[in-house]
């Protein structure tokens, strides 16, 4: 179905190139968990049965991914050779 109307839109496709339905999904799983949108949510529209299938959108998620991040304040740099 998707191909269908992408064709009708005129859209070309060549391969590798992101235009493919997989990639629809991708984008707005990414964008809908970036906009706060509850992970259960998202998981039912874009039809994944388990949340884990949703990991690929968090991870791609790198702005809230940052605020998860410890700084290195007070760690003490380690060579091995010393």
């Amino acid at each position: 179905m998707y191909d269908s109307y992408r064709l009708k839109a005129n859209l070309p496709r060549d391969a590798h190139d992101g235009k493919v339905f997989h990639s629809l999904r991708r984008t707005f799983g990414k964008n809908s968990v970036m906009a706060g949108i509850p992970v259960e949510t998202v998981a039912q529209v874009v039809g994944d049965s388990k949340i884990d299938s949703l990991k690929k959108y968090i991870a791609l998620d790198s702005h809230h991914l940052k605020e998860c991040a410890l700084g290195l304040v007070g760690i003490e740099r380690w060579c091995g050779d010393e």
